[in-house]
């Protein structure tokens, strides 16, 4: 690699929920080491290329594969970033809808974006899924938080990630995760009391 190029230098990234927040972040980053990035959103986000998709839907994340590949032929990376948050609330008050709503976002969407980039990553032979969980998908820290629909949905990724990892190793693709503690960004405005996620 010649002394002024990065390893994602002509790289075909794409990132789910890049409009705002740590997937605005991270497009920033690989944008400035050289990489063509693609920004899954439902918003569309200030940096790269937008490409909407919903990532609960799999034929929304299926069009979003395809454009991708269309355009540039193959895809290096994915980051499954796109998340909510949900209501802090009690579980004894918890709407049945607001839990499901969070583990639709959170846990079915990666499951169904890293699904459709895994198959085109496997098609290819190679490429590198990282999915940002959190924290709390670990281990539950002990402040006021009361968003157990966001626990258990990060809990869920994180087994979901070892399997992915796992079972795709062998085929070239590797999947690793990112747990990160609390971050400041819209998603964690509602509620900037709280020291953990």
């Amino acid at each position: 690699m010649p002394k002024d190029q990065t390893e994602f230098e002509g790289r075909t990234i794409a990132i789910s929920g890049a409009a705002s927040g740590i997937g605005l972040g991270i497009a920033e980053r690989l944008l400035a080491e050289g990489a063509d990035v693609f920004s899954l959103d439902v918003h569309e986000g200030p940096v790269g290329r937008h490409v909407y998709a919903d990532v609960r839907d799999p034929e929304s994340v299926a069009r979003a594969v395809a454009t991708i590949q269309a355009r540039n032929g193959r895809i290096d990376g994915f980051v499954a970033n796109a998340g909510v948050r949900g209501p802090d609330v009690g579980v004894e008050d918890m709407a049945v809808e607001d839990f499901d709503r969070v583990l639709s976002v959170n846990l079915r969407g990666v499951f169904v974006s890293c699904q459709a980039f895994g198959r085109a990553m496997l098609d290819q032979g190679d490429g590198r899924i990282v999915v940002i969980a959190s924290m709390s998908g670990n281990r539950i820290i002990n402040v006021p938080m009361r968003i157990a629909h966001y626990h258990a949905a990060k809990g869920g990724v994180t087994a979901l990630v070892r399997a992915l990892a796992v079972e795709w190793a062998p085929r070239g693709v590797r999947v690793n995760a990112l747990s990160p503690g609390y971050i400041r960004t819209p998603l964690a405005e509602a509620d900037t009391e709280h020291h953990a996620l």
